[in-house]
């Protein structure tokens, strides 16, 4: 959904910038990211704002390198998930950042084509066979 660039700076510290088709969400949306990370949320701070130029929209935030994606449907698995989906709910609560419209475009229900879900030529194309769990 973004090109990503990994830079280092002068400084030696290490940086992400993100670009992406603006859809209007943007700036909206690195807001939210400032005040969760700002409240403790283990996300990637904002080094800038969102900048909208020729339809892409482009920011920069901190490269937060480690971490892991687990796996599988086991209790353990879904536990884990939940805990910090709920934790984002809980911070998501007072997050001051006015409607982020439109919906992204993988969960556009009000989407005019036909079917359930809006057709996203890019990701239509590739081979929905393969699974990135095994």
């Amino acid at each position: 959904m973004s090109s990503v660039l990994g830079m280092r700076l002068t400084d030696g510290s290490e940086a992400v910038v993100k670009v992406r088709e603006d859809d209007g969400r943007g700036a909206g949306c690195v807001r939210v990211q400032a005040q969760l990370a700002e409240r403790g949320f283990p996300c990637p701070r904002p080094l800038t704002r969102a900048v909208t130029s020729d339809g892409m929209v482009v920011h920069a935030e901190e490269f937060r390198p480690g971490g892991e994606v687990w796996g599988g449907d086991s209790p353990e698995v879904a536990g884990r998930y939940g805990q910090v989906f709920g934790w984002l709910l809980e911070e998501l609560q007072n997050v001051q950042a006015g409607p982020l419209l439109p919906n992204p475009r993988w969960v556009r229900w009000d989407h005019p084509g036909p079917g359930v879900w809006p057709s996203i030529a890019f990701l239509d194309e590739k081979d929905q066979s393969e699974s990135l769990w095994g």
